[in-house]
């Protein structure tokens, strides 16, 4: 899975409400998430 933040000229900027790092899934060949990384700012 690959995700992309786009910044936009012109909009204000907030912090993330929500960022993950090295999320890895699965269910074909089974492998069930590895490598997640969830940080959720106070707030």
């Amino acid at each position: 899975m690959t995700a992309a933040v786009t910044e936009i000229s012109g909009v204000a900027s907030k912090p993330p409400i929500l960022t993950v790092s090295n999320l890895t899934a699965g269910y074909g060949d089974v492998q069930v998430l590895w490598g997640v990384d969830l940080v959720v700012p106070k707030g």
